[in-house]
């Protein structure tokens, strides 16, 4: 009688993988492949509400990111001081933070055409926070956008609900020993 391990080795296959998975000259679909073919292309295609948009500011002390998602959770876009083009402690100064905001608009203005609600949750404590909600309160700088939005009759963002959801510890694990510089 010989192991479980023993007899897989011996018989060249591995658990879990079926061996017509692929088959020659056709392509086929793993099953994570097959879970995001579904997923919508254009905005307010697909299952979630196209009127209703989430954004989620994470700003750490070396990066600040927003991420647009609809009402389900699924990511539409996301935008980060990393890749609009900043590098190393540059990342996390609060004039990123500006940047990151103002790319944020120009890339999911087609989203926010569209949605009457948006949720903003605020994480993290970095530097850029208090810029990031300043700059998607304030109204667009840029004429092309602004000439859209006045034929839509929007100006500024509908944020309907701020929700702070940076976690804190209530006494749980022990922190790391502090720094010797």
């Amino acid at each position: 009688m010989q192991s479980g391990r023993r007899q897989r080795a011996l018989s060249g296959r591995r658990p879990g993988r079926p061996e017509d998975r692929k088959v020659k000259g056709e392509a086929s679909l793993t099953v994570a492949a097959q879970s995001f073919a579904h997923r919508p292309s254009a905005p307010g295609d697909g299952d979630g509400d196209p009127l209703h948009l989430i954004i989620h500011i994470k700003a750490t002390f070396n990066n600040t990111i927003l991420t647009l998602t609809n009402g389900q959770g699924q990511v539409l876009l996301w935008t980060s001081a990393g890749s609009c083009g900043f590098k190393g402690t540059r990342k996390g100064t609060p004039f990123a933070a500006k940047q990151v905001v103002e790319i944020f608009k120009k890339k999911s203005h087609d989203y926010f055409s569209r949605c009457t609600q948006i949720k903003v949750f605020v994480s993290g404590v970095g530097s850029g926070r208090e810029n990031v909600l300043r700059g998607l309160m304030e109204k667009n700088k840029d004429k092309e956008v602004r000439q859209k939005q006045r034929k839509k009759h929007l100006t500024k963002l509908p944020i309907t609900l701020i929700r702070e959801i940076t976690k804190i510890a209530h006494n749980g694990c022990r922190p790391p020993k502090k720094r010797r510089l």
